[in-house]
């Protein structure tokens, strides 16, 4: 099972409300371990169908290489420091 901050955990495959963009929860047996997916409608930019905005910096630094590792998503490229958009595989 993969490892985020020392804890194994899934992923859950929920929605944005605001434009129906993918957003990514983990799990941990305890609870919540974090949402791995920003949304940045506000800003104008929506991600392709099949993809979300991952951020991988402050306190979710890592979570794009744990996503990866889980074959969770594949990233396509930096869009700014520490977001990233990737393609969601599951």
């Amino acid at each position: 099972m993969p490892q985020y901050l020392g804890y194994e955990f899934t992923v859950q495959k929920t929605f944005y409300p605001v434009d129906e963009s993918i957003a990514l929860q983990l799990w941990c047996e305890d609870g919540p371990l974090g949402r791995a997916t920003i949304n940045l409608a506000n800003f104008g930019l929506v991600p392709p169908i099949d993809c979300c905005f991952i951020k991988n910096c402050q306190e979710n630094y890592g979570i794009l290489d744990a996503l990866i590792e889980a074959k969770v998503v594949e990233p396509i490229e930096e869009i700014q420091s520490g977001i990233f958009l990737a393609r969601v595989l599951i």
